[in-house]
């Protein structure tokens, strides 16, 4: 699974002195050339980038099959096989991802983050164990994708959480094969970047699960 290419990095620096968190809440402002640690020399140019062509599809490896599914199911509804149960417990779309509070991804256009709290009980006799870049969404052209940012927390079957409290991490070539294991349950936080079509359909993927379909408008 590779990284989708469609974020543009800004480095927004803002004005007020926040507690640094992983995902700083908006700002009323963002200026675009403010300094880095507020000197009172001239201020760094923003950062910018250009176009990317876009990649050809990146099919999930074929190591973890995903069982084949008439429909995939809705949002909300549990799907499950021998290994998991999964639920996309919350769905959102941003125009912006926080890292902190001087740090900003935004979209290009035509296209969105697409966040994705998920539960997933883990089922088999040992611990639960999945890698990001088998956690994944299908866009309608075929493309699939591993989350650009993600994040999880293992807790104990029945447990609720807020799976937006969770701090999430940039997934990169790098850390996606990293292991990620869970005695009973976790939550995960994910996000995409994706076409926005107004709506957007994809099909979400977990491991070896059977798919959920996810619509954002």
């Amino acid at each position: 699974m590779k990284k989708h290419p469609f974020a543009i990095l800004f480095a927004l620096l803002v004005a007020l002195s926040l507690a640094c968190s992983a995902v700083a809440p908006a700002p009323t402002e963002t200026p675009t050339n403010a300094p880095t640690n507020a000197p009172t020399e001239t201020p760094p140019p923003t950062a910018t980038s250009t176009s990317t062509p876009k990649p050809t599809s990146t099919p999930r490896p074929t190591s973890t099959p995903v069982p084949p599914t008439a429909t995939p199911a809705s949002v909300g509804e549990t799907v499950s096989n021998a290994d998991y149960d999964v639920n996309v417990v919350k769905v959102r779309k941003l125009g912006s991802v926080y890292l902190d509070e001087y740090t900003v991804w935004q979209a290009k256009p035509g296209y969105l983050f697409l966040e994705i709290g998920v539960y997933v009980v883990n089922k088999k006799s040992s611990a639960g164990s999945v890698k990001w870049e088998d956690i994944y969404v299908t866009e309608a052209n075929g493309d699939s994708w591993r989350p650009e940012w993600a994040g999880y927390k293992s807790v104990k079957v029945g447990d609720q959480m807020n799976p937006w409290s969770i701090i999430f991490k940039e997934i990169t070539k790098g850390n996606a094969d990293e292991v990620i294991s869970f005695p009973q349950a976790a939550y995960f936080r994910l996000i995409w970047v994706i076409a926005d079509h107004n709506p957007s359909v994809v099909n979400f993927g977990f491991d070896t699960s059977p798919l959920i379909q996810v619509i954002i408008d």
